[in-house]
C-alpha cells in the first residue's frame, strides 16, 4: 500500500511500519530550514526522487539533513549528526539564507562534522524563490533556479552511484 511517498507494510507482529519510498529522504534539522522547497526543487522533473521526512516513518536508505547556512542552523544539523541513528552516513544540505557566503562559525560547525557526512552540498541564495512565490515558478522563469535544482538532482544522483557500486 502507498501512501503519498510513503509505503505501508505490516510486520510479522501485525504493526505497520511506515518504510519513506522516494530515493532520499529529507530531514530538516531545525524548523524552517528550507526542506519544503528543497523536495519540490529536486522533484521539478523526476517525481519521487526526494520526500520529506513524517513523523512515524523510517527514513529511506539516503538521507539528506536540510539546514540553513546559518551558526543556528549548523549547530542544529550537527547536534543531528553527532546523534545519528542509521548506518549510512547521511549527506548535509546548506540552505543559503542569504545572497553572501556562510559565516566563519559555520563553516568551521560544518568543518568539524563533515567526517561523520558522505558529502555537505549547498543549494545558493535564489532571489526567484523568494519573490515569485512557487518553486515551479521559480523553477519554469528563472534559470539560476532551474540550473540550481539540476545541480542538486545530478549531485545526489552520483553519491547514489557512487555508495551503490561500493556496496
Amino acid at each position: 500500500m502507498r501512501l503519498s511517498g510513503v509505503r505501508v507494510e505490516k510486520t510479522r507482529t501485525g504493526k505497520n511500519v511506515h518504510q519513506a519510498t522516494g530515493e532520499w529522504t529529507l530531514i530538516g534539522a531545525h524548523h524552517q530550514a528550507g526542506t519544503s522547497t528543497l523536495a519540490a526543487l529536486l522533484n521539478h522533473r523526476q517525481s519521487g526522487f526526494a520526500v520529506e521526512f513524517a513523523a512515524g516513518t523510517l527514513p529511506a536508505k539516503r538521507v539528506v539533513i536540510v539546514a540553513r547556512s546559518t551558526p543556528d542552523g549548523a549547530e542544529a544539523a550537527a547536534a543531528m549528526v553527532t546523534d545519528w541513528p542509521l548506518p549510512t552516513r547521511p549527506v548535509l544540505c546548506l540552505v543559503a539564507d542569504v545572497p553572501f557566503p556562510a559565516s566563519r562559525l559555520t563553516r568551521h560547525r560544518i568543518k568539524v562534522i563533515s567526517p561523520r557526512l558522505s558529502a555537505v552540498i549547498g543549494l545558493p541564495y535564489l532571489f526567484a524563490l523568494r519573490n515569485l512565490g512557487s518553486v515551479a515558478a521559480a523553477v519554469r522563469h528563472d534559470r539560476k533556479t532551474t540550473h540550481a535544482a539540476r545541480g542538486l538532482q545530478r549531485a545526489l544522483a552520483r553519491l547514489a552511484l557512487s555508495e551503490d557500486t561500493s556496496s
